[in-house]
């Protein structure tokens, strides 16, 4: 089976990262950003990827800051401030895809950990390129909303004047998730 959806949304400075809106309310189960994994090996597949990058982000980017990256939401905070010291060219296309596939992956997994013991339901709608996999978060009101923090840091990564930083869009998201 191939998969449905999408296509993938591409950041048109950087067109092999992930682009989309920080935040929408969704009202089917397809995004219309990327493109979903079918199979359950797929969906599994991808999972595992966004977890073992999350866990790669603080192996990697412990050291070059201030606190702790301990998954708290506060440490989004720190993310940005790795974002700050890095520009889009500081390293080879491959890398950046990695360099934004771990700092997405953390995020994802803080919006994860945060939803741990609530009414709200936090899910990854996974696409055969996890790096573009997005956030289901199923609110307290029980509507879906759909984030995609690869895209954030994307965005972020090549705009980092014009774009809102990453904490700040993580309040935005648990604010509406509690609604």
């Amino acid at each position: 089976m191939s998969a449905r959806g999408g296509p993938n949304l591409v950041h048109p400075k950087a067109t092999y990262l992930p682009d989309a809106p920080d935040l929408v309310v969704l009202s089917g189960d397809f995004s219309p950003y990327h493109e979903a994994t079918i199979t359950l090996e797929e969906r599994f597949r991808a999972e595992r990827a966004i977890r073992v990058m999350a866990v790669a982000c603080v192996r990697d980017h412990q050291k070059s800051v201030a606190g702790h990256l301990d998954f708290t939401p506060g440490s989004i905070k720190l993310i940005d401030e790795i974002l700050t010291r890095v520009k889009l060219g500081t390293y080879d296309e491959h890398s950046t895809r990695t360099f934004v596939a771990e700092l997405g992956s953390y995020i994802g997994g803080v919006v994860e950990s945060e939803s741990f013991g609530t009414e709200i339901k936090v899910t990854w709608h996974t696409c055969p390129l996890y790096y573009f996999s997005a956030l289901r978060i199923r609110t307290k009101s029980n509507r879906t909303l759909e984030a995609n923090p690869f895209a954030w840091v994307t965005k972020r990564l090549v705009d980092k004047e014009g774009e809102v930083a990453l904490f700040p869009k993580f309040q935005v998201l648990w604010e509406k998730a509690q609604e």
